[in-house]
């Protein structure tokens, strides 16, 4: 994010940066990757068909972004990236892999399970698989929603330490070449197209993004409705009330301690 020349690439799958710039580091998280990436765009170079139609794959995957199930969420087109339904996305993964990955400690190839092809449809187990395992090894009734509302907890918590540290809304940006540069990044040795679903002209497609740069204005009024949308201040920091409402009071009082709210 900060000047690293390549891993996904946040000009064409948009989740990966944004979520690496409002992170502490690369979020290495392959959900979007391996079905809405890898299937996608390995298809056309082996010669067979994509698996799903655009619109019913984001459909299918949609259904389970809960508690929104939509999959307008899902628009990597030049515009969708910086809608406020991907803002949703955004921050809907942010919470799902906070808990389910990065607590649960679930294998991040392995979940989500999205796209199946032992199941009818290619239908993936996500949401089940991640409260049925969990459940059965806890002895819990933790729902999927339990753990992204959860997630949300902890991504509120991660950015109150941050700020405690220093952090400001100037260190949530993507570095200048991803804003200026159209070839593939620096070290990339993926001779693959970029295909991602897109929404354009009324109706849902795959298309190759490669090329793609991304727009300053655009993207700093992405990350400020974003900060709206989590309930945190025009820095980036979370509010008393939004801490408050997450269960977080110690944290709220440390940053109001220090200044920060």
């Amino acid at each position: 994010m900060h000047g690293y020349a390549h891993h996904y690439d946040s000009r064409t799958e948009f989740e990966w940066g944004a979520g690496s710039a409002l992170g502490d580091r690369d979020i290495n998280e392959h959900d979007i990757t391996w079905v809405l990436y890898w299937h996608t765009s390995m298809a056309p170079l082996y010669g067979v068909p994509q698996a799903l139609p655009a619109k019913e794959m984001v459909e299918m995957i949609g259904a389970t972004l809960l508690p929104y199930a939509d999959p307008m969420m899902l628009d990597f087109s030049d515009e969708g990236i910086y809608s406020d339904n991907f803002v949703k996305f955004v921050s809907w993964h942010r919470a799902y892999t906070r808990f389910w990955k990065q607590s649960a400690m679930y294998c991040d190839w392995g979940i989500t399970d999205w796209l199946n092809p032992w199941t009818e449809g290619y239908k993936g187990l996500t949401p089940e698989i991640e409260p049925r395992f969990y459940n059965a090894v806890t002895g819990s009734d933790t729902s999927f929603e339990d753990g992204v509302e959860m997630g949300t907890k902890i991504w509120n918590l991660d950015r109150a330490i941050w700020y405690l540290q220093g952090r400001e809304r100037a260190h949530d940006r993507l570095d200048e070449w991803q804003f200026q540069r159209q070839t593939p990044a620096a070290h990339s040795t993926y001779e693959v197209p970029y295909i991602m679903p897109v929404y354009e002209n009324g109706e849902w497609s795959y298309k190759n993004l490669w090329g793609r740069t991304l727009d300053h204005d655009k993207y700093w009024d992405f990350i400020d409705r974003y900060y709206a949308f989590e309930g945190w201040d025009a820095n980036g920091c979370p509010t008393e009330e939004t801490l408050k409402k997450h269960g977080l009071d110690a944290a709220a009082a440390e940053l109001k301690s220090a200044g920060k709210i």
